[in-house]
């Protein structure tokens, strides 16, 4: 009974051990199932945490690579890194080139003029080189060869570009071409504020940088996602590559588009890439006087204007439409960042009784200056005056913007002391000053004088007070183009109080944090 007792009990002890052998075996392979999702969701976590990280870091902060070829990348875009492709025919340029040789500076800037055939007199070493593209009007035919022929150039442009060694026209400096940047012969750009326009964007992306129209019209005949080649567009060196790799095809595709622009926007939309808008870009589609748009520049960097040759004189002091432009391009050369930029303050005369009247003072930095009898809100100064028509000859428009009706002595939709004394840029100087840290800093000083041919004086309050006013004098630093890299602000003004009647002296300066104009300026006027 012993030996059969021993053998029960070993035979229990193993059916034990197996029987636990077999509990944990089960608990290893329930462990290991539940385990599965939970490595396969850390491992899928992980790896978009990686990529998140990526995408959340600044354009500047790729993935490693070397020092060099990082610190180039990163550096700011300059005039160096932008090929101008600048369409024109022979026959246009003998017109109109005379625009392009205002803004262009031989030996700084890169890029040709493309012409559709041998110009007939003599190359001037000041204008930029050309090349000759014909247009192909067996291909195309004849009613759409021009326009092909200019959406053509902006792939011709690149590939004579990528196959330079590094990038370089001659005697264009140095730097790698990081913008083509397109505008017709008689498109004025502002080459610094176009190159801090570009310098916010990653070059390394696929950009098209631009503006539509102002006229309505105008973009509904051809499209509200297209960058009117007018008033100029930007498109980055790998959207560039993309483009000219398939616009041969693309070309065909549309030949049925009116302009070289619409066909660009169609070809760049295969791709995917859409256009990023930029207000400091402008078409001008419209006629009659621009002044009224221009003297309420939206907080942006001027970059072009464009049908100067069609448009009457930007200044009305000018009688010829290019010594206008060339006034505004050569103070604007004194200070880029702050050309056509708007300040709006407001004062009361020390000969009239305190609280009778308050003048408004409309600022566009190098152009001209608004002065109004009495308080007019900042919210009506920025809205433009309607001194033009639509390209379609309506003076109604409608228009891309805002705007506020030019008013008459005796309007009815407009009250007389709504209406603007208008002084004009007559000179711009710089001078060196010391801060408050006894540093250096540039300064401008900017005079107007009155509109020379105005329209009959008004008889309401406080026309006496603007009417006497001979000169208008600004005083601003020098504007840090860093400042378009902020979030936009319109600077503030104060007008310095004067011991003449007939001049003003106004200071523009950055804003406090909580200041504001009129907040206590504000006096209600009677209507005439």
């Amino acid at each position: 009974m012993s030996l059969q007792r021993r053998l029960s009990s070993v035979f229990s002890n193993a059916d034990a051990k197996n029987a636990r052998w077999s509990w944990l075996r089960r608990s290893l392979y329930a462990l290991m199932l539940l385990s599965l999702p939970y490595f396969a969701y850390l491992a899928l976590f992980s790896r978009n945490s990686i990529h998140h990280s990526l995408l959340q870091r600044p354009f500047c902060e790729h993935p490693p690579a070397p020092a060099a070829a990082a610190e180039a990348a990163c550096s700011p875009t300059t005039l160096a890194h932008i090929v101008f492709v600048i369409g024109a025919s022979k026959t246009t340029w003998a017109k109109r080139g005379v625009y392009t040789s205002l803004w262009w500076r031989p030996g700084a800037m890169r890029g040709h003029v493309w012409l559709d055939g041998e110009p007939s007199g003599p190359w001037h070493q000041s204008w930029p080189p050309y090349r000759v593209l014909r247009p192909n009007a067996a291909r195309f035919g004849r009613e759409h060869a021009a326009a092909a022929r200019m959406a053509q150039a902006v792939a011709e442009a690149y590939h004579a570009t990528a196959a330079a060694a590094v990038g370089l026209e001659e005697g264009a400096g140095s730097g790698e071409a990081r913008w083509l940047v397109m505008g017709d012969d008689d498109t004025v750009f502002f080459p610094e504020n176009l190159a801090a326009v570009l310098n916010r964007y990653d070059h390394r992306e696929m950009y098209y940088v631009g503006s539509s129209s102002e006229s309505v019209g105008q973009n509904v005949a051809h499209s509200y996602a297209m960058a009117f080649g007018g008033g100029g567009y930007a498109i980055s060196f790998p959207a560039a590559a993309a483009l000219a790799g398939i616009m041969d095809g693309c070309l065909d595709r549309y030949n049925e588009l009116y302009g070289s622009d619409h066909r660009v926007q169609a070809c760049l939309s295969e791709l995917g890439v859409p256009l990023t808008r930029e207000p400091g870009f402008h078409q001008l589609d419209l006629k009659g006087h621009v002044y009224g748009l221009l003297a309420a520049h939206p907080v942006a960097p001027l970059v072009s204007l464009h049908h100067l040759d069609r448009l009457n004189p930007i200044s009305p002091n000018s009688l010829k439409r290019l010594h206008a432009v060339r006034s505004l391009v050569g103070a604007s050369r004194r200070d880029p960042a702050r050309t056509l930029q708007q300040s709006i303050c407001y004062y009361r005369p020390r000969s009239r009784p305190r609280g009778t009247v308050t003048l408004s003072v409309s600022v566009s930095w190098g152009y001209m200056v608004h002065l109004y009898p009495s308080a007019v809100p900042p919210h009506e100064l920025q809205t433009p005056l309607r001194t033009f028509r639509a390209w379609s000859g309506s003076p109604a428009g409608p228009f891309t913007v805002n705007t506020r009706p030019e008013a008459a002595p005796n309007a009815t939709a407009l009250p007389c002391h709504r209406r603007p004394v208008m002084f004009y840029l007559d000179r711009v100087t710089t001078e060196e000053s010391l801060g408050s840290a006894g540093q250096k800093q540039n300064r401008t000083l900017t005079e107007y004088v009155p509109e020379l041919v105005s329209s009959d004086a008004c008889n309401g309050t406080g026309f006496d007070a603007v009417a006497k006013m001979q000169t208008i004098r600004v005083l601003a630093l020098k504007m840090d183009p860093a400042v378009w890299k902020r979030a936009p602000r319109r600077q503030c003004c104060k007008v310095e109080s004067s011991k003449e009647d007939d001049s003003l002296v106004v200071e523009i300066y950055e804003c406090k944090p909580n200041e504001a104009a009129l907040m206590r300026h504000m006096v209600v006027v009677e209507k005439d």
